[in-house]
This record gives C-alpha cells, structure tokens and sequence, in this order.
C-alpha cells in the first residue's frame, strides 16, 4: 500500500487528500445537524437543511412569524440557522 501511494502522481494524491477532506467535513456537517444543543427547548420544526426558518422568516413582515411562535413555544424557544446552526430566541 505504501508504494502504491509513493509511486501516485501528485495529482492523484492530491485528488484522494480533498476528496477524503470533503467526506470528512460532510460527516461533521451531518452531525453537527442532527445533534441538538438544546434538547430541552421546543421550536418550530424546519423543512430546510441548508437555509434552516430563515425563508419562513423572510416571506411574513418583521416579527409576525416571531410572534406567532411566542405564542406557540412560550418566551424562550429554538431556531434552526444556516447550515443547520440551532439559535435560542428569548422574546
């Protein structure tokens, strides 16, 4: 195994080096998304992976979607971000 990837051109070590990096950081992306933070905070579910409430927050005026939440959740409840980041919003 070792002369076989001694004998490798650069180019295909270097194409093996960023593929098994990508693969890498997809497996931690993934993760990172289905590991929850804050398990004991209800919110609202998402349908979004990758842009998370923010295109439910931009279709409704400011604060409408938020309050409609308040009410649902109570004061302090969760919100899924970019890339599946998790936000407490305090109201």
């Amino acid at each position: 195994m070792l002369q076989l990837l001694t004998s490798a051109p650069p180019l295909t070590l270097a194409l093996w080096s960023i593929s098994i990096g990508a693969l890498v950081a997809l497996a931690v992306w993934i993760r990172n998304l289905y590991k929850d933070p804050f398990p004991f905070i209800d919110g609202p579910p998402t349908t979004n992976l990758i842009f998370g409430h923010f295109p439910e927050i931009l279709r409704e005026q400011v604060g409408i979607v938020y309050d409609r939440w308040h009410k649902q959740y109570g004061p302090i409840y969760k919100v899924r971000g970019f890339m599946g980041s998790t936000r407490r919003k305090p109201s």
